[in-house]
């Protein structure tokens, strides 16, 4: 079986890194409660030993600390990230088909039904000579719209 270790997620915020956080911190809850039902006692152990020593509050380490954003300052590349994006399960030979990976937005883009709820609609819009890459049912305000790669590659070895 094959592990993945990473995730892409294209966001919008107005505190983008508080809420990367806050996504942090509920899907390492949840991955926990589901490991500890499941009584998956290797999963649980190898968290376990990633732990950081300073973190005294936890036994367990889901996350890596911090994530690598990455800005999308054009319309160019606001349509080249979803694409990076849906070939990576593919270039790694999980599937054959980017709409075959059952964790990708590529099913959503596809006209099929995904795992979670995805915003496809996105424009560019004009202000004063600058474009700026919106969402048309978020608020940006001065937020940037970020790509983050938040992951294990390094630590667990698994490329």
């Amino acid at each position: 079986m094959r592990t993945t270790n990473h995730l892409h997620l294209i966001a919008a915020s107005e505190d983008l890194s508080h809420d990367i956080q806050r996504f942090k911190s509920y899907t390492a809850k949840q991955i926990i409660a589901h490991l500890e039902q499941c009584h998956s006692a290797k999963l649980l152990e190898l968290l376990a030993f990633f732990k950081r020593a300073h973190k005294q509050d936890t036994t367990y380490q889901v996350w890596e600390a911090g994530s690598h954003p990455q800005i999308i300052e054009s319309e160019v590349v606001m349509r080249q990230k979803p694409d990076y994006i849906h070939q990576n399960p593919v270039k790694r030979d999980y599937v054959d088909q980017p709409e075959h990976w059952r964790y990708s937005s590529a099913r959503n883009y596809a006209g099929q039904a995904g795992l979670i709820e995805v915003i496809r609609a996105w424009c560019v819009t004009r202000e004063a000579g600058a474009s700026k890459t919106a969402f048309p049912s978020w608020s940006l305000g001065t937020s940037a719209l970020l790509v983050f790669y938040a992951g294990r590659r390094s630590r667990l070895g698994l490329n």
